[in-house]
Formats: C-alpha cells, sequence, structure tokens
C-alpha cells in the first residue's frame, strides 16, 4: 500500500512568474539557465503544470531576486 500526499494546485503562482520573467526581458530558456532548471520545467511552471517544489522555489527565487535588484537600483534612497 503506497500513500500518495497531494499539495493543491496554485497555477496563478506560475503566471505570476511568467509575468515578472517577462518583466525583467528574460526568456524562458534564459531563465532555465539562470536558475538550474530544465526549459520543460520552467514552460510547465508558468502554465500551470504540476512541478516539483524545489524547481518551483528556483525559479522563483530568480525572478524575485532579480525584481529586487531592479527596485533598489531605481530608489533615489539607494543610489550613491
Amino acid at each position: 500500500m503506497s500513500v500518495v500526499l497531494s499539495v493543491a494546485q496554485k497555477p496563478w503562482i506560475g503566471f505570476e512568474a511568467k509575468r515578472l520573467r517577462q518583466a525583467l526581458f528574460l526568456t524562458q530558456h534564459e531563465l532555465a539557465n539562470i536558475a538550474g532548471v530544465t526549459l520543460e520545467e520552467v514552460d510547465s511552471f508558468e502554465h500551470g503544470l504540476p512541478v516539483r517544489l524545489d524547481v518551483k522555489l528556483k525559479i522563483l527565487k530568480e525572478v524575485w531576486v532579480r525584481k529586487a535588484r531592479i527596485k533598489i537600483n531605481r530608489d533615489p534612497k539607494f543610489i550613491q
């Protein structure tokens, strides 16, 4: 007998990651290389399909970190 654990899929997270990636002018291929995942995993995540949690975290980390860097660089109190 096997136990299957189910985690509710939230496709909007992948859609938000896609929106952020596009705002950063990154292709799926570039994001996959930066995050250390496959192109198919990026595409699946952005389309709301199930992917491993570690893949989701790698993708989200990259887009959020890059977004934060841009925001900090544009903020006058951080410009010297």
